[in-house]
């Protein structure tokens, strides 16, 4: 089997379980919950005939740590995910995430500078509380938010994921966005709404290098 944890990795969350493949231009592949990176074996032999591939078991999944204590937030594994592209000494790979791979990937590119040649997202969560009134305010203005120049967008998505944007700052938001002529409504919206919002917003994250793509 292509597939293989062959390498150990001392993290801050502590020891992961790595393996990497092939030759060509790195490529990384982020699992999701409650998996490990076994969901990637039977694709990994097809794409290391293109690439070298790089992937591990997230810290509390797999054949990483897993002790009562061990924390698995997405503030951990985001951190995790940065330290081991500095481990592989890879500047700018491509990568593809599923599920909560996609709030890990995210993370590390917003929080710790981690840049991707090419973004690849497979049916993910990429931001939490899932349904959050954050969510729920962004999903009643869609069309707002599409209009809203790439660096203010990435800015308020930056500042949320930081846990920025508490309940008291989403009416500063509103404000904001109603002086420069958008629609304000403070009601209640469903977590559909949010699901509308995940479908059809963009994520507009690229820097000036880099390729991104929502699949």
């Amino acid at each position: 089997m292509s597939w293989k944890l062959d390498e150990t990795v001392q993290t801050s969350a502590g020891a992961v379980a790595a393996g990497r493949l092939g030759s060509g231009p790195a490529l990384v592949l982020a699992h999701g919950w409650p998996w490990s990176s076994f969901s990637w074996h039977r694709i990994i032999p097809n794409l290391a005939r293109r690439y070298r591939v790089h992937w591990y078991d997230m810290p509390g999944y797999g054949r990483s740590a897993k002790d009562a204590e061990q924390r698995t937030s997405l503030d951990v594994q985001g951190k995790v995910f940065a330290e081991m592209l500095a481990h592989w000494d890879l500047e700018q790979p491509m990568v593809v995430a599923h599920d909560m791979g996609g709030a890990t990937t995210l993370r590390a590119h917003l929080l710790h500078s981690c840049d991707f040649e090419r973004y690849i997202l497979m049916n993910v969560v990429a931001m939490r509380p899932w349904g959050s009134e954050f969510f729920d305010h962004v999903g009643r203005h869609v069309d707002a938010f599409l209009g809203l120049p790439p660096h203010i967008h990435r800015a308020v998505v930056e500042a949320y994921i930081k846990g920025r944007s508490s309940t008291t700052s989403i009416p500063e938001i509103s404000r904001s966005l109603s002086s420069r002529g958008f629609p304000r409504r403070d009601e209640e919206a469903s977590i559909g709404n949010s699901r509308k919002l995940m479908k059809n917003i963009p994520l507009r994250l690229s820097r000036c290098s880099g390729k991104f793509g929502v699949r």
